[in-house]
């Protein structure tokens, strides 16, 4: 019995021992190879990530860019475009004036009232008159805008290639 005993309590310690020796032994070669395969998917992970997540922040950062283009021509407080139809509306209104000073100097030419000059001008046609500078303001605006816009179009580009080739470089290394 006692040698029954013995030999069940040699049989623990030796499977305690033993399981403990294969602990540490698995534990050690386990280590490096759960290391190793943590670094080979943060590798893979990052690829993935960059060849997915690239394209998208290129895109958002492009239609950003196109916001700020847009906001910059056509902002109805600020916009150049905005500035653009001030000056168009004083031109306008220079003119106008300036139809009224040549009344008013026919006016005083001919020593009459204003009303008597305006009756003896009936006849002319000012809508003539009107057409040149109206024409021009246009030509103008349509110039402004489209020179405005080639302007800040390659503003952007330039922006876009230093994204490209600095920030989104840095940004996923």
């Amino acid at each position: 019995m006692v040698a029954k005993l013995s030999g069940k309590a040699g049989a623990k310690i030796a499977s305690k021992t033993g399981a403990t020796l294969a602990g540490k032994i698995g534990s050690q070669l386990l280590d490096p190879i759960v290391g190793i395969g943590i670094i080979i998917w943060d590798v893979w992970d990052y690829h993935n990530t960059v060849k997915i997540e690239r394209p998208i922040l290129h895109d958002n950062i492009a239609d950003y860019l196109q916001e700020v283009k847009c906001s910059l021509l056509y902002n109805s407080e600020n916009g150049i475009m905005k500035a653009i139809g001030e000056i168009e509306s004083e031109i306008m209104l220079y003119n106008r004036v300036g139809k009224l000073l040549v009344l008013l100097t026919v006016a005083i030419a001919l020593g009459t009232l204003v009303p008597e000059a305006a009756a003896m001008n009936s006849d002319r046609d000012w809508s003539e008159v009107d057409r040149y500078p109206i024409e021009a303001v246009r030509t103008a605006h349509d110039s402004t805008e489209e020179f405005a816009t080639y302007e800040l179009d390659r503003w952007l580009d330039d922006l876009m290639q230093k994204v490209d080739d600095r920030f989104l470089n840095w940004y996923f290394s």
